[in-house]
């Protein structure tokens, strides 16, 4: 993944985290698709840059409970956001 790929991914991410209040559950799917959406806009997306992205977004989301931002519940279907 290039470094502006990396930075628009987290630019969206974070976008659409800030929509959020701490507590709100979503599930991780629809939140994925929301970021895939929103990368789409403006240029397509092809299949493979699609499911090459996907992964990376819930990386992102991982990332990001480490850091205690957000929290999966424990069959990672859902996650909440924790901080605001």
């Amino acid at each position: 993944m290039s470094n502006g790929e990396l930075e628009a991914l987290n630019r969206i991410i974070n976008d659409e985290l800030s929509k959020l209040k701490p507590g709100d559950k979503v599930r991780t799917i629809d939140f994925v698709n929301n970021v895939i959406s929103s990368l789409s806009k403006g240029s397509r997306l092809s299949e493979d840059d699609e499911a090459r992205l996907r992964p990376q977004v819930v990386d992102v989301l991982w990332e990001l409970q480490r850091r205690g931002v957000v929290k999966f519940s424990d069959d990672l279907l859902v996650f909440e956001k924790t901080q605001g």
